[in-house]
């Protein structure tokens, strides 16, 4: 593509593909292992040239319904090339708030794989167009591949970068507001974490699909986290699995992760079978002493931990993790119980409305306080501060709202109060500067 048109993320998407074709999309929930990454670019060329056959044209909003976001992620792209912006409905949250979603951000259109799974809302503006199920989409255009063998690719290369892919309805404090994500800035989202948190893979000649897959708790509806569990591994050459917290101890176990992105409640849920870990190894609740226990002996901890921390690390699936990170706040005890078998957690923030894994990041050994300094790519400003430095905090960076041109800063008022101290880490007030949901 040309330096006018970047590359859109649905082309990076297909790019990988050919790369890296037996890369997965997941765990598929239903059972089994999910997608590769060639299956599924295969199945989206049959839906965009289906949505363009059913008459889908540039900019029509496409509420997307889900309950498997690794076989979703065919739909999406499929969507994407046929000029649409997604709009992610669970398919849990029923007929009527589906409805009230749909209609707040102007969608015409709904798609799913499974026919009950529209939810009896084919469209809703206008006449409905003939049942877009998944099985009838594909069908059509598989038809019109056949007739136009390059026609998929013609709409890829000509999607432009500054159209809406993602549209979603945030709700809460004192209204809703309507978010919405350009290919550009799914992209370059995309790209800075890959510069960000580029997870370490075996030396050569092992490839990078052969490493342990990306591991991320969060939900498929959520922009942040299918860029983490979803688009960022794939466009890396390697498997994502996208789970919740139920899903978090056999993926982990399971897998072996080159990486895990958890928040919170994932980490404490991994310390505990950690603890559980602990009892069973002679010697196991010793390693997790701390130097603040009045018995303990450093060079016995050494010890202990080249004996048991491979052994504890393998049995809750850490062994292969190169990056550790937490989307918020870890107490210091996770921290520190992970950290005696080797596992150093990065802690990190992100505010509503960024793409990206993080906005600030610390590394083990980092200053101390506060959330820690600007990762690549994002910085972190305070509007309008008051005499003791306090204000707003505001992200600006390549890929956020405002910016035009690759690589070109947006912002984002993250409706935080906060600071920067001397060592640009960022602190964090304890209220929000206005309710979540209700940003100016």
């Amino acid at each position: 593509m040309s330096a006018d048109h970047p590359p859109t993320l649905a082309a990076a998407l297909v790019a990988a593909a050919h790369r890296h074709p037996a890369t997965r999309a997941g765990a598929d929930l239903r059972g089994g292992p999910g997608p590769h990454w060639a299956s599924i670019v295969s199945r989206a060329r049959d839906v965009a040239l289906g949505l363009r056959a059913i008459g889908l044209r540039r900019g029509d909003r496409v509420g997307l319904v889900l309950d498997d976001g690794a076989h979703g992620a065919a739909l999406e792209l499929g969507v994407w090339v046929a000029g649409g912006a997604v709009v992610p409905v669970p398919a849990a949250i029923g007929v009527e708030a589906a409805g009230h979603v749909l209609r707040g951000v102007g969608a015409t259109w709904c798609v799913a794989e499974r026919p009950d799974h529209t939810l009896g809302l084919v469209a809703t503006a206008g006449e409905p167009p003939d049942d877009p199920a998944f099985a009838r989409v594909a069908g059509l255009g598989r038809q019109a591949d056949v007739a136009e063998p390059d026609a998929f690719e013609r709409l890829l290369a000509a999607l432009p970068p500054d159209d809406l892919a993602v549209v979603v309805l945030d709700a809460g404090g004192a209204g809703e507001r309507e978010a919405g994500f350009s290919h550009r800035s799914l992209h370059l989202g995309v790209q800075v974490l890959a510069r960000a948190f580029e997870v370490p893979v075996p030396p050569a000649p092992v490839a990078p699909e052969a490493a342990g897959p990306v591991v991320v708790v969060g939900r498929w509806s959520d922009v942040t986290s299918r860029a983490l569990g979803t688009w960022w591994p794939a466009v890396s050459g390697r498997d994502g699995h996208l789970v919740d917290h139920r899903g978090l101890a056999e993926a982990t176990a399971g897998h072996h992760p080159a990486a895990v992105v958890a928040d919170t409640e994932g980490w404490a849920l991994l310390h505990q079978r950690l603890r559980d870990e602990a009892r069973r190894v002679p010697g196991g609740l010793r390693l997790l002493g701390h130097p603040s226990d009045g018995r303990f002996d450093r060079a016995a901890h050494a010890g202990l931990r080249a004996a048991l921390g491979g052994r504890m690390r393998t049995a809750v699936g850490l062994d292969a993790c190169g990056l550790a990170l937490v989307t918020g706040a870890l107490d210091e005890r996770t921290r520190l119980d992970l950290a005696a078998v080797g596992v150093d957690v990065v802690s990190a923030w992100t505010p509503a409305g960024v793409v990206g894994p993080a906005t600030v990041g610390r590394a083990p050994g980092g200053p101390d306080g506060g959330l820690g300094r600007p990762l690549p790519g994002r910085s972190v400003l305070v509007a309008d501060p008051d005499a003791a430095g306090h204000g707003e905090l505001v992200v600006t960076g390549a890929g956020l709202e405002g910016g035009s041109g690759e690589g070109k800063s947006g912002r984002v008022d993250t409706g935080r109060h906060g600071w920067l101290d001397d060592h640009a880490n960022v602190h964090l007030d304890m209220a929000p500067a206005h309710p979540p949901g209700s940003r100016p």
